[in-house]
């Protein structure tokens, strides 16, 4: 049976795509050095697009976990551990940066000269002040789906173009605009129920599940240009796995 890639999720459909054919190599379902199904076998089975598939394996082709040959079609590495750390935080920024189309976002207001958050979970040197952006996603139907309160040092917020955050990420814009190399990263993943705030913004009950993540990304000098903390409607956060051992085989 092929996994329903269909249901509404704020990632874009290569970067869950690239999720999917990530996590059957990992299982060793590919072994290094064999070939990956075609691009029709694919299609067929995840009936998704070819432009879809091309995104997906260029995104691991990045991660280099695969090579793809021209005229003989596309094989695991049997070395992925040799990719660099810069191409693995390049690849994060990619995927973290892509929103879909049809979507819009909603700023709720930007505040200069505001201080780091105090997470309990940091890493990093926090910057002098930071502009904190507060905003929302919504999908083409009008319903907020993900709410952020972000946190870009206000230096490099002064690099990126004039309500460019209305249009864009702001990880897109730092990395087109921002003059700086985001040299690591790290992300939190937490469960729990929407509290008052993001009840209102995300127009759902108070204690709705919600999935809750924290970013945080240092540049060469380890100092904190960005922190981000976005919560997810739990009805609209989608998570793609294939655990089948045998996908592509006729059922």
């Amino acid at each position: 049976m092929a996994v329903d890639l269909q249901a509404p999720s704020p990632l874009p459909l290569y970067v869950r795509m690239a999720s999917v054919l990530r996590e059957r190599i990992s299982a060793g379902e590919w072994p290094p050095g064999t070939q990956i199904p075609t691009i029709e076998d694919l299609r067929e089975h995840y009936q998704v697009a070819e432009i879809t598939l091309r995104q997906a394996i260029r995104i691991l082709s990045g991660e280099g976990l695969v090579l793809s040959q021209r005229g003989k079609g596309t094989f695991v590495l049997d070395r992925p551990h040799a990719v660099t750390d810069r191409a693995l935080i390049d690849t994060a920024l990619q995927q973290f940066s892509e929103l879909d189309p049809t979507h819009r976002i909603d700023i709720i207001k930007r505040e200069p000269g505001a201080a780091a958050p105090m997470w309990d979970w940091r890493f990093g040197t926090p910057a002098k002040d930071y502009v904190r952006i507060t905003k929302r996603h919504i999908d083409v139907s009008g319903l907020p789906y993900a709410f952020f309160v972000m946190h870009v040092e206000s230096r490099l917020f002064a690099r990126l173009p004039a309500d460019g955050d209305k249009q864009d990420k702001i990880i897109r814009l730092i990395r087109k605009h921002g003059r700086v190399k985001l040299h690591s990263g790290k992300e939190r993943l937490t469960v729990g129920v929407a509290e008052v705030t993001e009840a209102e913004q995300l127009q759902c009950p108070a204690g709705l599940p919600v999935a809750r993540i924290k970013r945080i990304f240092l540049d060469a000098e380890n100092i904190a240009l960005f922190y981000g903390a976005i919560t997810y409607r739990g009805d609209r956060l989608v998570l793609e796995r294939d655990f089948t051992s045998d996908a592509l085989r006729s059922t």
